[in-house]
């Protein structure tokens, strides 16, 4: 009882966190999608007052990531490696030794986020545009500059054990090299306004990451 009095030991927060998704190409990016949903269709573009809506201060607690006032949710990804066993064949009793195999595929590294939709829509405005730009564009390192990647920030918050209107940093996530792959479905009916607000489900594969861990005891 008295270690979970102390801030290291006690039981964390798990509502407290934000998120930022900054582009390695900058405000670039929105060229780069540009110029490749209009293979599709030529006037097929994200018009710049959209662009303003969604990205503006009054929806981005900083100009320097994207998504923060509209993530919802967010699944943090798993750590594994596969495991065989591998020994002789009609030895008995003998228990066949154990190998370790592959670290997790790239399928298994994702993280899902799910942003509120409103009218001026985040997904449809930004994250389908960018998965289609994407797609054509691939996945080839050709600079920051030229990059249809980005980095994706989840800083997690909590209690302060003494000013309470304090929430200190406990854990910030990293992933590099991340791009949407994959927007949900949805279903339009004529039926009762849901009871909840309609968010979106986003996909996003990385590369890596890093995590770091903060103590605030002395």
């Amino acid at each position: 009882m008295s270690l979970l009095g102390q801030w290291d030991y006690s039981v964390p927060l798990t509502t407290q966190w934000t998120i930022a998704i900054r582009p390695d190409a900058g405000n670039g990016l929105f060229d780069i999608i540009k110029d490749y949903t209009q293979i599709d269709v030529s006037n097929f573009y994200i018009p710049a007052f959209i662009q303003n809506k969604l990205l503006n201060e009054k929806t981005q607690s900083s100009l320097d990531g994207l998504g923060l006032y509209f993530a919802q949710s967010v699944k943090m990804p798993k750590e594994s490696f596969s495991t065989t066993s591998a020994g002789s064949e009609g030895v008995g009793g003998y228990l066949k030794g154990i190998v370790g195999g592959d670290r997790m595929d790239l399928q298994s590294r994702h993280l899902s986020i799910d942003f509120l939709e409103t009218n001026i829509d985040f997904t449809d405005g930004l994250i389908r545009p960018w998965i289609i730009a994407a797609s054509y564009k691939g996945l080839i390192n050709l600079g920051s500059q030229n990059s249809i990647k980005s980095s994706i920030y989840i800083v997690e918050y909590t209690r302060d054990r003494i000013i309470e209107s304090h929430k200190p940093v406990r854990k910030v996530h990293k992933f590099s090299g991340c791009v949407p792959y994959e927007v949900s479905d949805k279903s339009l009916k004529y039926d009762a306004e849901p009871t909840e607000a309609p968010t979106n489900n986003v996909s996003w594969m990385f590369e890596k990451y890093t995590y770091e861990l903060f103590a605030h005891d002395a």
